[in-house]
């Protein structure tokens, strides 16, 4: 709860009721496996260092995010990159009222049927949700109210493609966060690029060149 205060507070965004209750599952969840997995020790914690990273060839990555406002405003958005890491496509979504969490949802699967259309056979998924990677794979009770996008996903990655969908830290998301941004003040609906917006280089830049952004992790 004092995490997402803190999220209104400083980011200007509001979650609803279901997007913290699922996150706080998620936590629980995590917390039952460390106190189960036989360790003793008191937990610490360490700094490492997070970049986001080039697929091998011949795979390709898609990078989803979704955003929402103090006003319920929701966004989403997302990157398609070759094992070069040149753009392939992107897009963005403005959704409208909704929750950030099916705002993440709908990056997701907004994100997987331009993946299908523009061709992609080999697709490694990044989100830096946790509980859409959860949801997904069934680890948690989906609320009524995710349901049909969550079929709606499970119907795509069920297609004849090789596929992997992975939970990363936000620090490696950072395109895919300024497209679910930019959602907000685009026209309601889907756009798409075949080209990177203006804005976006320089993170583009940062993801080849291999920068990175410290983050403390409990060890």
């Amino acid at each position: 709860m004092w995490f997402w205060r803190n999220h209104f507070c400083f980011a200007g965004e509001l979650v609803d009721g279901v997007t913290v209750y699922m996150d706080a599952m998620a936590r629980a969840n995590e917390i039952y496996r460390v106190n189960n997995s036989g360790i003793s020790q008191q937990l610490r914690r360490k700094e490492i260092f997070i970049r986001w990273k080039q697929p091998p060839w011949p795979w390709c990555k898609l990078n989803t995010d979704g955003s929402c406002k103090n006003d319920w405003e929701a966004g989403a958005g997302g990157v398609i990159r070759d094992s070069a890491g040149h753009w392939i496509s992107g897009f963005c979504i403005r959704i409208g009222e909704s929750s950030v969490l099916m705002a993440e949802l709908w990056g997701l699967y907004q994100g997987l049927i331009l993946a299908w259309d523009v061709g992609i056979k080999r697709l490694l998924v990044e989100v830096d949700s946790l509980c859409v990677t959860q949801m997904i794979a069934k680890q948690v009770v989906v609320p009524n109210v995710f349901h049909a996008l969550i079929v709606a996903v499970q119907e795509l990655l069920s297609r004849n493609w090789q596929i992997a969908i992975t939970h990363i830290y936000r620090e490696a998301n950072s395109t895919a966060d300024f497209m679910a941004n930019m959602a907000h003040s685009a026209p309601l609906g889907l756009q798409v690029f075949s080209d990177p917006p203006m804005g976006i280089y320089s993170i583009i830049s940062q993801d080849l060149f291999g920068v990175t952004q410290p983050r403390f992790v409990s060890i």
